[in-house]
């Protein structure tokens, strides 16, 4: 059995060389900003150190299975200014998430320790409120540009010599910077 296990980590490590980090390459950097107080605090280490922070999952989703192993449910809410140096009360941040899942081995007794979680998500932010204008200064309108992503978490953990979990996100995403036609170009400012 020892052999298995050794030959088990060696594949994830080779395995895990051709992996490449999302948050590099994000289309929409808001979901770059670190959603919750206790990763800020420590320097947005919230994907390497395991946590109990229900919101904890939005940036590792692996974090839920591990979660799952002690809590059945959690959830987590995280309201903030962003960007509070521009005194621009428009400008917030907000962050929730729901967590659920189940130990097959606390509920019915199956070895090895392995837990299930369920995840759900959001981020909102708002940028404000915007004046529209034609050719001229008169104000046409205004509108109000935000950003939200709705994401779905699963997670799987093991505890068997050791404790090792996996995860996996699927996000909604929707952007409306601008909705209304822009600059005359047939096209608004949204993005879903």
């Amino acid at each position: 059995m020892q052999r298995l296990s050794i030959v088990i980590i060696a594949s994830c490590l080779i395995f895990a060389t051709n992996c490449f980090g999302q948050a590099g390459a994000a289309a929409l950097p808001f979901l770059l900003i670190s959603p919750n107080a206790e990763a800020n605090g420590m320097g947005e280490t919230s994907v390497a150190l395991l946590s109990n922070d229900p919101i904890a999952p939005m940036t590792n989703p692996a974090q839920l299975g591990m979660q799952t192993q002690m809590y059945y449910f959690s959830s987590g809410y995280n309201h903030s200014d962003w960007l509070p140096v521009f005194s621009n009360p428009d400008l917030w941040y907000r962050t929730f998430a729901f967590n659920a899942g189940i130990n097959l081995k606390k509920q019915f007794g199956i070895t090895p320790e392995i837990s299930l979680g369920f995840g759900y998500s959001n981020i909102y932010v708002n940028e404000g409120e915007f004046v529209i204008t034609g050719p001229g200064p008169t104000p046409l309108g205004t509108f109000n540009a935000h950003e939200s992503s709705d994401q779905y978490t699963l997670g799987l953990g093991i505890n068997y010599w050791l404790r090792a979990s996996v995860g996996v996100t699927f996000k909604h995403i929707n952007s409306s910077l601008a909705d209304f036609e822009v600059q005359g170009q047939g096209r608004r400012g949204v993005a879903i």
